[in-house]
């Protein structure tokens, strides 16, 4: 089985590496988007409290402003998240077509035997194609969500220690059924896997 370095520094040259680190890097931006837009949006549910009139507006105002700076990169940086990591996955895609249909057509005649050569070019094009969305829109979206997690974290231990620690209580009821939902899917994986075999 390859693993994903075993993909990425065997089929990658340096332009696609580029791509990778731009998508890396776009990813983990967005996914520190969701904090920063709520903290920025806490604040502004405090200037609601404070009175209609002079400062608390203005305040409004400023938060309102810098909702819409941080909406306008998110849209940037999404797009080139999206954009980035597929043409990641595309070009090592390719490579990786080229190389399985090589190898496909270096077997014995005695493979073909056992298997159906019409079903060769599906076989490969479905594959290549789980691999391209594990490398591609996969990978910007476990880079997001590690991302989120930790600025998220950062920021609610930053701005918000102790209501952060009152919920810090309630971690370890979540991380033991995320625990259980991650081996269950873990098992399904498995038969699936097997089946496929």
């Amino acid at each position: 089985m390859v693993t994903y370095g075993q993909l990425l520094f065997r089929y990658a040259n340096c332009s696609d590496l580029i791509f990778f680190i731009a998508g890396a890097i776009c990813s983990f931006l967005f996914g520190s988007s969701l904090p920063a837009f709520c903290l920025v949006f806490g604040d502004m549910i405090d200037g609601m409290g404070m009175s209609t009139h002079g400062a608390g507006f203005e305040s409004l105002k400023e938060q309102a402003f810098y909702m819409m700076l941080i909406a306008f990169g998110v849209w940037v940086v999404s797009w080139f998240q999206i954009t980035n990591c597929a043409l990641f996955a595309e070009r090592v895609a390719f490579k990786l077509k080229i190389d399985y249909f090589k190898s496909c057509l270096e077997k014995d005649a005695a493979y073909y035997d056992e298997h159906d050569p019409t079903e060769m070019t599906s076989r490969i094009s479905k594959e290549v194609s789980a691999v391209q969305r594990g490398i591609g829109e996969k990978f910007g979206g476990i880079i997001f969500s590690v991302s989120g997690f930790i600025t998220g974290y950062i920021f609610a231990f930053t701005w918000g220690w102790i209501l952060s620690l009152i919920l810090l209580g309630g971690l370890p009821v979540m991380l033991c059924t995320g625990a259980l939902l991650g081996i269950s899917v873990q098992g399904g994986v498995l038969e699936q896997m097997k089946a496929y075999a």
